[in-house]
């Protein structure tokens, strides 16, 4: 079924600007949507839009979160359900499912493709230490000796002094270099060009 969340705006007389938004109803990522600023137009595939009606025809943007089908997408922009759209933001900061849409439909049209680049890039990055922990520390061997009442003695590992191996330099490895450093470890990244300058943060190398 399609959802409408509606915006409740405390001044002004002028109705709030609507977002076409696929995604499932449901989906955690819509928990913090501002209904103060716009009345969200939710569906996950072409019916559960087009149920939308007339207010779909004067939605102004549009928000593609995964795992909604591209074709959804393209079939919404090329059909012309949402003619008055005039923004495309992909929730993630990963764009590439949708890459050919914003080729062949979003850049002739003139319509701007912006993603979340930054808005989960603290998440991600202690996401990786904690993954870093988990082994060296042999989270699940502790877990074992505690279900079974058994007192293992074993030496744990640290991070301090080991590398840590980033492919890229993006936003989010950005974030976990810098936690790695914390921690005291050697940082390398494996950049297509190596930079002019070095960094503090990392020890650049280049294609193998």
């Amino acid at each position: 079924p399609n959802s409408t969340a509606t915006a409740r705006r405390s001044t002004g007389g002028a109705p709030p600007p609507s977002v076409v938004v696929l995604s499932s109803a449901d989906n955690p990522a819509l928990a913090h949507a501002p209904l103060d600023a716009a009345e969200l137009l939710i569906g996950h595939d072409l019916e559960s839009l087009l149920a939308h009606g007339d207010k779909l025809r004067r939605a102004e943007a549009l928000l593609w979160v995964p795992p909604t089908p591209p074709p959804v997408l393209r079939a919404l922009l090329v059909e012309g359900h949402a003619p008055a759209v005039r923004w495309c933001h992909g929730f993630y900061a990963g764009v590439d499912p949708i890459a050919a849409i914003a080729r062949e439909v979003l850049l002739p049209a003139g319509i701007p493709l912006s993603n979340g680049r930054g808005a989960f890039s603290s998440s991600l990055a202690e996401y990786a230490l904690m993954a870093a922990l988990h082994f060296n520390k042999q989270v699940a061997r502790c877990q074992q000796n505690r279900r079974e009442r058994r007192w293992d003695k074993f030496e744990m590992s640290v991070l301090r002094g080991q590398t840590l191996g980033l492919l890229g330099f993006g936003d989010i490895a950005q974030h976990v270099a810098r936690l790695g450093k914390a921690f005291g470890m050697r940082v390398v990244c494996l950049r297509p060009r190596l930079p002019t300058r070095s960094s503090p943060l990392y020890t650049a190398v280049g294609p193998v």
